[in-house]
């Protein structure tokens, strides 16, 4: 288990998120450019210094202890649930669901917390080298003077057991070609390739990825993806990506930073489709949404799937076969829905070019400044986001619990396997 509390001071306010994660699976860190994703992962690392806890598996990396004033009280190294009821209350901010409810009532009951001091003693930040990680930055950190097999024959194994051998590595990622030439004439993708090798042989505790895939070509993100999620079986992953679709895909669990806080965390579907955080309010905002592939229809060149029970058709084209021309994707694939793209009816429609249609639930309603409203749904298990106008909202007087249809365009719909989404900023 991995257990971390980022201090931030927002007006002298002292509080602090608290983050546990498990021992094996993928964790997305997602938010805009400039919110402090790579500082985190870098915090993480050892190579950042951040005032905060880090505990991992038992151990002890860091643990900042200061006093600080809070609604006038003074607070000496704040115990770990008070940490976590403020961080609640941070996320809950402005929920309107019954389901966010819950996490702003826990602010309540952390009042009688506010007078104690916890007896947590301070632990030094533990140096880079002994945390034991496998560690991709951005620009690869590679020896640009150096060939591709003398950057690998670098990293020094630590006493973990191995996830892969040099030489599965190699072929995996397709290095072997490359194992002679100078890092200074790679590309990004094959560098990004080489440093993940990197990462894998000084066998790691955990893996931190900082956009391990904005290089890499399909073929090859398909690849990598997959062995991911095979790696993460044995240890824990932290992913920072902008694409929604790609951490909806792989990530069990994803973390939303907004200037340097978390602000939510959770799986993708129910993150991405809550309507009180301000992701959710941005133009490109979209929600993702889990689909079962089921096959592809050749005479009319379609992808049929299954979504909680109910059927979802996409365009077909060459970039979902691989080059041996077998299938791209199969079993659970994650789609990118724009909140805006949601068109809503209280009855089927019929006559029109619209493929999609699903019976959904109304969770929430949540009016925008722009006169807007984020209509919460449930489909099955998951929840999504409509965006409609505050006009349309009133003359279909929508209510929570009730029951109507939410039609999506088919070619509006983007996939994990469409590689065709820009960067989510």
């Amino acid at each position: 288990m991995i257990h971390f509390l980022l201090y931030k001071h927002w007006n002298n306010l002292f509080s602090s998120q608290s983050v546990e994660l498990a021992s094996t699976g993928i964790t997305g860190i997602y938010g805009r450019s400039g919110e402090g994703k790579s500082t985190l992962l870098r915090w993480l690392a050892g190579l950042e210094s951040l005032e905060g806890q880090i505990e991992f598996f038992g151990e002890c990396w860091q643990r900042s202890v200061r006093t600080q004033t809070i609604h006038g009280i003074c607070a000496t190294g704040l115990h770990e649930d008070w940490a976590a009821s403020v961080g609640n209350a941070e996320s809950a901010a402005g929920a309107e669901s019954a389901e966010h409810a819950e996490s702003a009532e826990s602010t309540e009951s952390s009042s009688s917390l506010h007078n104690q001091h916890s007896e947590t003693q301070a632990c030094p930040a533990l140096k880079p080298e002994l945390r034991q990680l496998g560690y991709v930055p951005q620009h690869s950190a590679l020896f640009s003077h150096l060939t591709v097999i003398e950057n690998l024959k670098l990293a020094k194994p630590f006493p973990n057991p191995e996830i892969a051998s040099l030489e599965q590595l190699i072929d995996l990622l397709s290095l072997r070609s490359l194992l002679d030439r100078p890092v200074a004439v790679l590309s990004g993708g094959e560098r990004q390739r080489v440093a993940l090798a990197r990462a894998i042989c000084v066998r790691p505790s955990a893996l931190l990825l900082d956009e391990p895939f904005s290089a890499i070509d399909e073929g090859h993100r398909h690849i990598i993806a997959s062995q991911l999620k095979i790696w993460a079986k044995k240890l824990p992953v932290i992913l920072v990506s902008h694409a929604q679709e790609e951490l909806g895909a792989l990530c069990d669990k994803v973390l939303i930073l907004d200037k340097g806080a978390v602000v939510a965390q959770g799986q993708p579907g129910d993150v991405f489709s809550r309507p009180d955080l301000l992701i959710s309010h941005r133009d490109n905002a979209a929600s993702i949404l889990m689909a079962d592939f089921l096959e592809y229809d050749h005479n009319r060149r379609l992808r049929r799937f299954m979504v909680e029970g109910q059927p979802m058709a996409l365009p077909m084209d060459s970039a979902h076969w691989d080059e041996g021309g077998q299938a791209a994707e199969e079993g659970r694939v994650a789609l990118r829905l724009l909140h805006r793209d949601m068109i809503l009816s209280r009855g089927p429609l019929t006559g029109t070019s619209l493929r999609n249609g699903f019976e959904v639930t109304v969770l929430a309603l949540h009016t925008t400044a722009e006169s807007q409203v984020l209509v919460r749904l449930g489909l099955g298990e998951q929840k999504l986001l409509a965006r409609i106008t505050q006009c349309s909202a009133e003359e279909l007087r929508l209510s929570e619990g009730e029951q109507i249809y939410a039609y999506v365009k088919a070619v509006s719909l983007v996939t994990h396997a469409d590689a065709l989404s820009p960067p989510m900023y």
